[in-house]
């Protein structure tokens, strides 16, 4: 991603907070708490019903990861998968132990997802389509062996999946996560893009953003009648119209703040 894109991103960020900020001083003050403005404006932390944006603070820190990324595994002219893989599985480890005696807020599974998705599409400009086929097929079958794991510890012997835990739950779902991916490429990657999902992708991380604001937060449109169809046709027209909204207004404050 190059650095318009991420400035965009970031202010598409801090504008929406803002926004959050001011409809829940008119139609809800008693849920804001400067401890919680405070940890928004950090990414170590977010307001009441819009929990989400947990995932927006991880994604920042993988921007400032990227051009450490690029150094490890970019000096080499000539990088080797070998290679690679020790160097992912020496940050695996790190982040992992980092994240276990820290129990810090950006937790080492979700950020290795994006590592092993930064690594993969290195990996791949160097030795092509079996690199997706065989990460498909290695990523199943451990994702197959995890999650195995995850249900039989969870349901059967009822361990809360909190602590030490919490990582297991975590490493489980990127590996799953990185299995339907692949799985994806391989199935779709010669059908040809239609116009519903370019639109889509360009308003997904909108969208994203603004969704939980209509659905769990103290603004929530899900109430708003006593009809459930009527209510998620409102909340899904408000959430796409204000994703629109939210970018048509980030390229316009940007736009004004280059002129100034």
């Amino acid at each position: 991603m190059d650095k318009k894109a991420i400035r965009q991103n970031i202010t598409v960020l801090y504008l929406f907070i803002f926004i959050t900020v001011i409809l829940y001083l008119i139609f809800s003050s008693e849920t804001l708490s400067i401890k919680e403005i405070a940890g928004s404006i950090f990414c170590v932390g977010t307001l009441k019903g819009i929990g989400h944006l947990w995932f927006v603070g991880n994604i920042l820190i993988c921007y400032l990861l990227t051009p450490y990324l690029d150094w490890i595994f970019r000096r080499n002219a000539e990088r080797k998968f070998l290679s690679n893989f020790k160097k992912l599985i020496l940050l695996a480890v790190v982040f992992t132990f980092t994240g276990i005696y820290l129990q810090s807020y950006f937790r080492p599974g979700h950020i290795l997802c994006y590592i092993v998705g930064y690594v993969l599409s290195v990996t791949y400009r160097d030795y092509g389509d079996k690199v997706i086929y065989n990460t498909m097929i290695l990523s199943g079958v451990v994702a197959f062996v995890l999650k195995s794991v995850y249900a039989y510890l969870k349901y059967f012997k009822n361990v809360e999946m909190i602590g030490i835990w919490s990582h297991f739950h975590d490493y489980s779902h990127m590996v799953l996560g990185l299995f339907i991916t692949t799985l994806l490429l391989v199935l779709l990657y010669k059908v040809p893009q239609q116009r519903v999902v370019s639109f889509s992708d360009k308003y997904s991380y909108e969208i994203y953003i603004v969704h939980q604001l209509f659905i769990l937060s103290p603004l929530t449109l899900m109430d708003l009648t006593n009809y459930l169809v009527v209510n998620v046709v409102v909340t899904l027209l408000s959430i796409g119209i204000s994703g629109i909204v939210l970018k048509t207004m980030t390229r316009k404050l940007q736009k004004t703040i280059k002129i100034a």
